[in-house]
């Protein structure tokens, strides 16, 4: 008996994302070439707008797909075991906030994001090399060492602990705080 394949997740509104989207397309490739190994999944689909699939030139059986619900719901469909988080490099995107990687952290969940801004400052307020990728056959060479389920769990644990430290609810708290009382 075959292992579950490894689940790959995105979460987003791909109709509003499909230049960032477009960094996957390469990545998803390869992913798909191993159905019994790897599985796409998509948080946040809805019927009748572009999909994830779409946006990666890609057959939409191909790709599991959750739709966009209450952020509750959205929490409990983030059951994959690697998360992406690619950004296209762009002014506006320089701007973001890795809120998307910070959520998978919380998670345990280990990730790969875009060598751009907001994910550069995470992991460097984390102290966190992370898995940045600069380039479209970086993201596959990146995913390599998280197939493997020892890594997996270890980054997953990592950044869980990083995300209680540096990112908790408490420590949102305690940021607002300190801003308010300084005006």
């Amino acid at each position: 008996i075959s292992a579950p394949p490894i689940r790959i997740g995105w979460t987003g509104a791909p109709w509003t994302r499909p230049n960032d989207l477009a960094i996957l397309k390469h990545l998803a490739n390869w992913i798909v070439e191993r159905p019994h190994e790897l599985q796409l999944v998509h948080v946040g689909h809805m019927d009748n707008l572009p999909s994830f699939a779409k946006a990666l030139d890609l057959d939409p059986a191909l790709v599991e797909t959750h739709p966009l619900e209450s952020h509750k719901n959205y929490l409990q469909n983030l059951n994959f075991h690697i998360g992406l988080a690619p950004l296209d490099h762009t002014c506006f995107n320089c701007f973001k906030s890795a809120i998307k990687v910070i959520e998978y952290s919380a998670l345990g969940i280990p990730w790969l994001a875009s060598e751009t801004s907001p994910y550069q400052n995470l992991c460097r307020q984390w102290s966190w090399s992370g898995r940045l990728c600069r380039d479209p056959s970086h993201w596959i060479e990146q995913i390599q060492p998280l197939l493997h389920d020892k890594t997996r769990r270890q980054e997953g644990d990592q950044l869980k602990q990083l995300c209680q430290k540096h990112a908790s609810y408490d420590f949102g708290v305690n940021q607002w705080k300190t801003l308010l009382s300084a005006c």
